[in-house]
């Protein structure tokens, strides 16, 4: 009798550590797929930046099975304190990769933010286009560079991006003229000016006041003539003005 209650007082202790054992099996089971799910998370991030800034994608995750997929090969069973200490490790690749993206990422948002965006006038309307037209002040055609926009004598011009202003007077036919070098290749021009309200050298930002409208230079009326240049070349204007930061 003593033997027999013995007996049952081991198995019911084995029981209980059974049962301890499964619950902590199940504890890091839930927390390495809760980890799992977050580490998906940012790999899906860092791919995010990492095709933003022009770099190609990683596969940071170990391979998962797929559910309801056909499957097979050779398992290998793994304990969960390794599942764990495999997360740790996928961890610290993480970091490794946010450092190496963030330089190139830095410089993707540099040339992002140097890209003239959106008007240079809050109230305007459009009076000639960029391209090939007639010539306004006498027979022919010429090539327009940019886009006239009508506006009240004395309205308002805005800085399009940021950048060093390069220009700022008279400047032939544009008349009193302002003119931003935005870097990595972009200018742009802001011409028939009444009044200048920046000078050669300063820094802008996209949205100061650089200058009023007005009707200098070549012009038959107040307007803004506004010319966008890459590489030197000028672009049509209108591939930037609904892009906006």
């Amino acid at each position: 009798q003593i033997q027999m209650t013995r007996l049952a007082e081991q198995s019911r202790r084995l029981s209980l550590d059974l049962e301890a054992e499964r619950a902590r099996n199940n504890m890091l089971s839930d927390k390495a797929q809760g980890l799992l799910k977050s580490l998906e998370s940012v790999e899906t991030q860092i791919n995010t930046l990492r095709e933003r800034a022009g770099m190609p994608k990683v596969k940071l995750i170990p391979a998962r099975a797929e559910p309801n997929r056909p499957k097979g090969g050779e398992a290998i069973p793994a304990d969960l304190d390794q599942v764990l200490s495999a997360i740790g490790q996928q961890l610290s690749e993480y970091n490794g990769a946010l450092d190496r993206v963030a330089p190139a990422l830095g410089e993707t948002l540099r040339r992002e933010e140097a890209r003239p965006a959106g008007y240079p006038l809050r109230f305007f309307s459009t009076t000639s286009q960029f391209g090939y037209r007639r010539n306004p002040f006498g027979r022919g055609f010429e090539f327009h560079n940019g886009l006239d926009l009508a506006a009240s004598p004395g309205a308002p011009v805005y800085a399009t991006a940021p950048g060093v202003v390069v220009q700022a007077g008279w400047n032939g036919s544009f008349g009193n003229s302002v003119q931003i070098d935005h870097g990595f290749g972009y200018k742009t021009l802001y011409g028939h000016l009444s009044a200048l309200r920046t000078r050669v050298g300063e820094r802008v930002e996209k949205g100061d006041l650089v200058g009023l409208v007005g009707s200098t230079g070549r012009s038959s009326g107040p307007h803004l003539h506004y010319s966008v240049f890459r590489e030197g070349v000028a672009v049509s204007p209108t591939d930037f003005l609904s892009v906006s930061r």
